[in-house]
């Protein structure tokens, strides 16, 4: 079936292809995607999305707490007071994002003892944390250079503390992001750039201060600056990391980052950087704004020959802590906002997805009240029961995917089971390179369609080989949303 869009029929299967509108509010001359994250939507109750609009964008969260034995399944701090462009206000885990004054803000708590009446004190017991955006729609850069733009206020202090990431993967599986051996929530394809390097005005008496560690074209002599930190690409699950920090067997470590410069920091609220990703086959190119302006673009950072093995993917932004309170860097985050405005991709305009999304557990930690699960414990003796309700689409679909975060704490590498709505059970085998156990990864399974119903789908999966810790459980149509214009 076709779908309507501007007075011409496209086809709704996979590779249905619409001209790019001409739209310029998030700032492309012809935008595929384009969202100004401007208006607040009202979900339905247990969808992750916040005050993003859930028919188009996917959520997903991995905030740090993971413990059988004290009863941690994918927990978080209950403790969040968002800023940003909001007035500051108390919100709960899964209203966390919010939009005000036409802003998009979001807030992650990295550590249970920080509350809003000692945000600004040192303190090492934080965690690494993870919240993740994208929009459920492809983008496709076969064949030529494609253009991702999107505004962050990136006020981060350093790769210690709290910083912005975009990924690129193949399947729209949950949260990806990799924090050294013990995080490889790897897609089978994609990319991630980290932008937290951060310097500081020079100062004689400040070791480190001043050019030379944000790239030879930065001079920060009056003001702190940030670019991009780093890069990873993931080739079939081999990952290439060109942080020098993950000496893993499994990342060679040869990824070649070139830097060049450099962009102001956000000195108030509302002062938005804006970034432009180039992305083709034979490179990755950088660019970015001074806060509070749109132009002009400084060249921040190439990626030289990153071997992606793909064409299409999905987009995420992404807030990342690593315990931003214990004052390794000088600025303190663990519990902060970043500002978001203006997400958008060219190219073809291809069929969105419909995700659906299993209702987080929130349960309570026992023994740890600053806590609540988001996830669920799982064992081949009592699978976690997991209802996703609201599934449509089904006949529209070219395909579905189980989509999920999963933790294997004792034992790697581990078959995986699952079973939907009664239906008998599939061997997932162990798809990864690496074998850690303990360490958060991500999944995309396919799935038949038969076996998916109208209305609250009931979905077990389990190991026969260890207890699982699971989270992010979402159903995906795949491009069963059609064409829809920007």
């Amino acid at each position: 079936m076709g779908v309507l869009v501007a007075g011409v029929l496209f086809s709704s299967g996979v590779g249905a292809l619409a001209r790019s509108t001409p739209v310029g509010a998030c700032g492309l001359a012809h935008a595929a995607f384009c969202d100004t994250l401007s208006h607040a939507t009202f979900n339905p109750a247990g969808d992750r999305e916040g005050a993003l609009n859930a028919r188009f964008w996917g959520v997903s969260r991995e905030l740090g707490y993971n413990n059988i034995g004290q009863g941690q399944y994918a927990a978080a701090v209950r403790s969040l007071q968002v800023t940003g462009s909001c007035p500051a206000r108390s919100v709960t885990i899964e209203t966390d994002i919010v939009v005000c004054h036409r802003r998009l803000d979001d807030v992650v708590n990295d550590n249970p003892d920080i509350t809003p009446a000692n945000f600004d004190q040192p303190d090492g017991n934080g965690t690494v944390t993870s919240l993740a955006m994208y929009p459920k729609q492809p983008f496709d850069f076969a064949g030529r250079t494609g253009k991702v733009v999107f505004d962050v206020a990136d006020d981060s202090g350093g790769m210690h503390t709290a910083w912005p990431e975009f990924w690129l993967t193949n399947i729209p599986v949950p949260d990806p992001f990799v924090h050294f051996t013990s995080w490889q929530a790897l897609p089978q394809y994609g990319f991630g750039i980290r932008f937290g390097a951060v310097c500081i005005p020079y100062d004689p008496s400040v070791s480190g201060s001043g050019d030379g560690g944000c790239g030879p074209d930065c001079h920060n002599n009056t003001q702190t600056v940030v670019t991009v930190s780093s890069a990873i690409t993931i080739d079939n699950y081999r990952e290439n990391d060109s942080d020098g920090g993950d000496a893993s067997p499994f990342n060679p470590g040869t990824l070649h980052v070139v830097p060049y410069g450099c962009v102001t920091e956000p000195t108030k609220p509302g002062q938005l950087n804006h970034f432009q990703i180039d992305v083709s086959a034979n490179q990755i190119a950088v660019y970015g704004t001074n806060a509070g302006r749109t132009r002009p673009l400084a060249h921040l950072a190439t990626i030289l020959n990153p071997d992606l093995g793909i064409t299409r993917g999905y987009i995420w932004l992404e807030d990342d802590h690593y315990d931003a309170n214990k004052q390794v860097d000088p600025r303190l985050q663990a519990m902060h906002t970043f500002t978001w405005r203006n997400v958008a991709f060219d190219g073809p305009v291809l069929p969105r997805d419909l995700g659906f999304d299993a209702p987080d557990s929130r349960t309570p930690v026992r023994s740890y009240p600053r806590l609540e699960n988001l996830g669920w414990l799982s064992s081949a003796a009592s699978p976690a029961r997991i209802t996703v309700p609201r599934v449509s689409g089904i006949r529209r679909a070219v395909g579905g995917l189980l989509t999920f975060n999963f933790i294997a704490p004792d034992t790697a590498p581990v078959n995986l089971e699952y079973s939907l709505n009664g239906h008998p059970p599939h061997t997932v085998p162990w798809p990864f390179l690496a074998d850690a156990t303990g360490s958060v990864r991500t999944i995309g399974i396919p799935i038949a369609l038969s076996e998916v119903r109208r209305g609250t789908n009931h979905v077990r999966i389990w190991s026969a080989q260890d207890a699982l810790i699971l989270s992010n459980v979402d159903l995906i149509m795949k491009g069963a949303g059609g064409v829809v214009r920007p």
